[in-house]
C-alpha cells in the first residue's frame, strides 16, 4: 500500500502533499487498507483504524511538514481473508478503537463470525445454522482490552470469560440465549467502562444497551432498546460514550426522590 498525507495549514490557508511516507518503524505498510476511523490525541497524532490491519499513527510532534508514520498492527495475530477485508463484513461489530483518559485503547470480543461469512452478501447465513454451532462451540469467549504504549507496542489492560457475564443475575433476567455482546464503546472518562448493544438474535429482535465494568466483571446495567435495535446499532456512538455510564447508572436513594 502507498501512503500520501493532505496536510491543510489554517496559517496559509492552503494544503499540502507529503508523498511517499516511510512507516518509520522499519515496517511496512499493510497490502489492503479501508480507513473505519480517525482519531486526534496527545496534541500532535492522527490516528487511523483499520478493524482488519491495525492502526497507523502519524506524529506530527516533530515538523508538521515532515511527519514520521508509525504502522501497529492488532494484538493477537489474527489475519482476515481478503474478500472479508475487501467486502467490509461489520468491521467494528466485535472490535473498537477509542481514546480514553488520553490513551488508546483497543477492545475485541471473540467470536467466529468473519470466518464464518459466505460469499458477497452478510445476511444470507441460516440464523438456525448458526444459533446451532454457537451452542456447539466449546472454546470459551472473551472480551479482552488493550492500551497502546509510548513504544507503540500493545498492553494487555483488561480480560474477562463471557461465561462469568453470562452466568450473573442480571443476564439472565433478560431470558436470552448466551449471545455475543456487539459494537463495543469504551468509555472516555474510564477505560474500564465498555458498553455494548447485546440482541436476542443474530441481526434482529429485541436489543439492550448494556454497561460492563472491566475491571471486576461485572455487568452493570442494561437498557432496554426494542426491536430491530441491530439495524440501528449506536447512533453517535462516538458521542455516547462520555455521556453512556451516567445515563445508565441506577439512581441513588436521594436522585429517585427529585
Amino acid at each position: 500500500m502507498r501512503a500520501e498525507l493532505c496536510v491543510f495549514n489554517s496559517e496559509t490557508g492552503r494544503w499540502k502533499i507529503i508523498p511517499k511516507l516511510d512507516p518509520g518503524n522499519g515496517g511496512q505498510f499493510p497490502e489492503l487498507w479501508s480507513t473505519d476511523n480517525v482519531l486526534a490525541f496527545d496534541g500532535c497524532f492522527l490516528c487511523w483504524v483499520d478493524y482488519f490491519s491495525g492502526v497507523l499513527l502519524c506524529d506530527f510532534s516533530e515538523n508538521i511538514d515532515s511527519p514520521s508514520l508509525c504502522s501497529v498492527p492488532f494484538p493477537g495475530g489474527k489475519e482476515y481473508r481478503g474478500k472479508v477485508r475487501v467486502e467490509r463484513y461489520f468491521p467494528e461489530r466485535f472490535q473498537s478503537v477509542f481514546i480514553s483518559q488520553g490513551k488508546i485503547c483497543f477492545v475485541h470480543i471473540d467470536n467466529d463470525f468473519h470466518d464464518r461469512v459466505p460469499g458477497r452478501c452478510r445476511r444470507c447465513l441460516e440464523l438456525r445454522d448458526r444459533k446451532r454451532q454457537g451452542q456447539q462451540q466449546q472454546t470459551p469467549k472473551k472480551i479482552t482490552s488493550w492500551t497502546l504504549k509510548s513504544e507503540f507496542e500493545w498492553k494487555l489492560h483488561r480480560e474477562i470469560n463471557l461465561d462469568s457475564l453470562w452466568a450473573q443475575a442480571g443476564y439472565r433476567d433478560l431470558h436470552i440465549d448466551q449471545r455475543l455482546p456487539e459494537f463495543p464503546t469504551i468509555s472516555l472518562d474510564d477505560p474500564d467502562v465498555l458498553c455494548c448493544l447485546l440482541t436476542e438474535e443474530e441481526f434482529y429482535g429485541n436489543g439492550w444497551m448494556i454497561m460492563v465494568d472491566m475491571n471486576h466483571a461485572r455487568l452493570r446495567s442494561c437498557e432496554f432498546v426494542g426491536v430491530d435495535a441491530h439495524a440501528n446499532k449506536f447512533p453517535n456512538a462516538t458521542e455516547l460514550s462520555t455521556v453512556f455510564s451516567k445515563y445508565l447508572e441506577r439512581p441513588t436513594a436521594s436522585q429517585k426522590g427529585k
